[in-house]
């Protein structure tokens, strides 16, 4: 057993010993990492990209916060109105997830005390595009 161990040892050291002159050189990448220290880098923006906005055919997963049995899936209808629960409707085509969050609230402050209803893209399909060829 020793005598395996030993020439173990020894046949992982061989492949240490050898010459270093023979070792590729790393001297062309250093030509291109120098280039790209040179490139030009956009400058950031201080406008932030447009928050997305709903429109007819999608759903909506809407609940009132800490209110049992409020949960419901709801769609934006081709009026761009979306209906839920006791409410007449809100407007929601062109408006982000906050705005109607926001919109709902209000309206549901006349069936709940402080009501803060959470809204969840369910499924997006006013966005869809077809690509052909």
């Amino acid at each position: 057993m020793r005598i395996a161990a030993v020439i173990c040892c020894v046949a992982i050291l061989a492949g240490c010993f050898g010459r270093t002159d023979r070792l590729p050189s790393y001297r062309s990448t250093l030509a291109v990492e120098a280039d790209l220290r040179d490139v030009d880098r956009p400058q950031p923006t201080d406008t932030p990209p447009p928050a997305m906005t709903l429109g007819p055919g999608d759903v909506l997963d809407i609940q009132v916060a800490g209110i049992a049995g409020t949960r419901e899936r709801c769609p934006i209808g081709v009026d761009g109105m979306l209906y839920y629960g006791p409410t007449d409707g809100v407007r929601a085509a062109g408006h982000t997830l906050d705005e109607i969050a926001d919109d709902l609230g209000v309206a549901l402050r006349a069936w709940y005390r402080e009501p803060r209803p959470a809204v969840v893209p369910a499924v997006l399909l006013s966005r869809a595009a077809t690509v052909l060829g």
